[in-house]
């Protein structure tokens, strides 16, 4: 096994080689990753129940295609857990002072987290499989490369546990047509957008890519864009102070009214309700941090 002694630095230093026989590992000095190759060996995991290092896992269903989120159990350094003995999961571990310097770019020190449940973003698992192919390869600068692809996947973690909403961050289609439209959208969502200027982009007829769009995603090209749109809303509602009519035209909504509908229907509330809860839960959580302080 390569690279073993990072292994142990995440997992403890008494475990042995054969106590990580079930599984293919993958490592730099940060941030490591175990595949299990078949059901682990409880006696053998359980010996460690409690890692010096950030631990994730991840798990899967049996069916992974476009997934828009997968589900994970987060553990801090030291906290005990049970290693998680079952088949189909990733094992993600971060060195601990690396995951605390990136996470104190986003916000206050990570709480302690002791099973916590979050939701992984849906292109993870291709950003995993990538880190792991590429550590079996070993080609030229891999080590470069390696650690690049860490940094990627350790952020995408630390915005797992602070993004209130994970399932609207789908991710873009391995496909040219549809990533095309999915790009544009994103860039260009305030804008007023048809399907045919979307098919357009790639090389589809209206009807095939909007057949195709909806079967990879799950949604029409214009719920995709009204997600987008409502995303962008809500965190203008939390971080400005732009009125509701501003929003709606910002965010590229016809007119304030169909706004405002359409926020009820999707959140139950209405913008200005919205608005006032965000501005409560801050405002205790920054009383709650007064007197940790």
């Amino acid at each position: 096994m390569n690279n073993y002694n990072y292994i142990k630095n995440f997992v403890g230093k008494n475990i042995t080689e054969d106590d990580l026989s079930c599984f293919d590992c993958y490592s730099t000095p940060n941030f490591g990753l175990l595949i299990p190759i078949k059901n682990p060996d409880a006696d053998a995991v359980c010996k460690y129940p409690r890692h010096p290092c950030y631990t994730l896992f991840i798990f899967f269903e049996k069916d992974t295609h476009n997934m828009n989120y997968y589900y994970g159990e987060l553990f801090s350094p030291d906290v005990p857990h049970d290693n998680r003995t079952r088949l189909h999961h990733y094992c993600l571990m971060f060195e601990k002072e690396y995951f605390e310097e990136r996470f104190k770019m986003y916000s206050d020190d990570p709480e302690i987290y002791n099973l916590k449940s979050i939701k992984i973003y849906g292109d993870m698992l291709k950003l995993l499989n990538s880190f792991a192919l590429e550590y079996s390869r070993n080609e030229t600068n891999s080590e470069i490369t390696l650690e690049a692809r860490a940094e990627i996947i350790t952020h995408k973690v630390i915005r797992s546990i602070l993004c209130e909403n994970i399932s609207a961050a789908k991710p873009v289609s391995e496909d040219y047509s549809i990533a095309a439209a999915q790009n544009y959208m994103e860039r260009h969502y305030a804008e007023d957008i048809n399907v045919t200027e979307l098919a357009n982009l790639g090389y589809e007829l209206v009807s095939c890519f909007m057949r195709r769009f909806k079967k990879e995603t799950g949604v029409t090209p214009m719920e995709y864009l009204g997600g987008i749109r409502m995303k962008n809303a809500r965190k203008l509602l939390k971080e400005s102070y732009l009125s509701v009519m501003e929003i709606a035209e910002k965010c590229g909504f016809e007119a304030e009214e169909k706004f405002r509908v359409r926020f009820k229907e999707k959140l139950g509330v209405t913008p200005e309700q919205y608005r006032e809860v965000n501005k409560e839960v801050k405002k205790a959580a920054d009383s709650v941090k007064a007197v940790l302080i």
